[in-house]
């Protein structure tokens, strides 16, 4: 049981409006907006957030979908995993690349840089606990990176982690589109049922590139 999501046919104008303004930008239109859809003013402004977060900005747009994996995945969140997971293999990582993203096996992955490495610890503990940030985590991430891309990867690990969390509060599921699809990362007990090979299910989710 969940918030009820606002269908088309169910909608009011100016949550229709919001849809059309959503779906301009994204491949379909995602339980998350659906939820939105009872406030469209908010729902159009998530929208714009999401989809600057996930586009190129002081940090690439690949760097960034490493940090939203690592943050949804910390939260257990199945239908964030699936969807971003979905996202990164339209930017061309691997499944093997995707799976050295869980737990810390990051930090003996070859297929991760030394500034990688120093940002999932980074967005290990500040979704653990921020204000333990150490100062030396901090100068260590400002060997790799500037100021502007750390207040970026900052806000790309919190917002998304609060939306996961927003997403598992009102009971959203995997669109159905996203049924069957195995998670490479292991997530809870919401998982979908096994089902086809990952690639061979694969559905894309390239307009988050603004395409």
């Amino acid at each position: 049981m969940g918030i009820s999501l606002v269908e088309r046919k169910e909608a009011y104008a100016d949550t229709i409006a919001f849809y059309d303004k959503s779906q301009d930008k994204f491949a379909l239109l995602l339980n998350m907006f659906k939820a939105l859809g009872h406030l469209p003013n908010i729902g159009s402004k998530v929208t714009d957030l999401v989809l600057e977060l996930l586009n190129d900005g002081s940090l690439d747009k690949r760097t960034k979908q490493l940090i939203v994996l690592k943050a949804v995945h910390q939260k257990n969140c199945c239908f964030s995993v699936i969807q971003h997971e979905t996202y990164a293999l339209d930017l061309g990582m691997s499944e093997a690349m995707i799976a050295d993203v869980a737990g810390y096996r990051y930090k003996s992955s070859p297929y991760f840089s030394e500034a990688e490495k120093a940002l999932f610890d980074y967005v290990v503990q500040v979704g653990r606990n921020a204000k333990d940030l150490s100062q030396e985590m901090l100068d260590r991430l400002q060997t790799y990176y500037t100021e502007a891309q750390i207040v970026e990867a900052t806000l790309v690990v919190t917002i998304f982690s609060a939306m996961s969390d927003f997403g598992e509060a009102i009971g959203l599921d995997v669109e159905p589109v996203f049924r069957g699809m195995t998670p490479i990362l292991p997530t809870g007990d919401r998982s979908p049922e096994p089902g086809q090979d990952r690639v061979q299910n694969h559905y894309s989710l390239k307009v988050y590139d603004g395409g």
